[in-house]
């Protein structure tokens, strides 16, 4: 962030087992940084805590994550992969975050639209996995060929919870571009 920039930027960092909500204005901190456990296992019972507000937590936690990701989906055309320590508890914030993906927005006079062009497909979900990879499969004329060409005309794109872990990954990623410069 800029220094003369004045907007509060309020920021989550939902890393390991804690939430830390903070708030910063030109670069000041407007508030201390505030730290509520999140471990999926309070939720679960098997750690005590409130079960109630760690519940709440996700799901507000995947409701901003799904309003951060919509902004991003809307500019890039491409599979949304989510990683880091949070996502053994995928189950927990995932269904308020695919809500506010495939949810609506409101207008002052009331009327609503859609919050994404497309439809978003949880792609951890068997049914919907199936849903995102049937489309809408047509084909359609090549104006002066005589020929024709499948087209999918679905709008779509999936979210997935990386199964791999980020050092796996970007080892992978490394090891693929090395192997790739080697060919080159």
């Amino acid at each position: 962030m800029f220094q003369f920039d004045n907007r509060i930027v309020m920021t989550l960092d939902a890393g390991g087992t804690n939430f830390v909500f903070s708030a910063i204005r030109a670069n000041q901190e407007m508030i201390k940084p505030i730290c509520l456990a999140s471990n999926s296992d309070i939720v679960n019972g098997t750690l005590k805590g409130n079960q109630q507000s760690a519940r709440r937590a996700f799901a507000e936690m995947g409701e901003e994550a799904g309003d951060s990701i919509a902004h991003a989906v809307s500019l890039v055309d491409g599979l949304v992969v989510i990683g880091g320590g949070l996502t053994g508890a995928s189950n927990f914030f995932m269904p308020s975050l695919m809500k506010e993906l495939n949810g609506k927005i409101g207008k002052s006079n009331g009327d609503s639209f859609r919050r994404l062009e497309m439809k978003a497909y949880n792609l951890d979900n068997e049914n919907e996995m199936d849903q995102f990879l049937q489309g809408r499969v047509t084909d359609i004329n090549i104006p002066g060929t005589g020929r024709t060409v499948e087209y999918d005309s679905t709008k779509r794109i999936g979210v997935a919870i990386s199964k791999l872990g980020a050092s796996k990954a970007i080892a992978l990623g490394a090891y693929a571009f090395a192997f790739q410069k080697l060919d080159s």
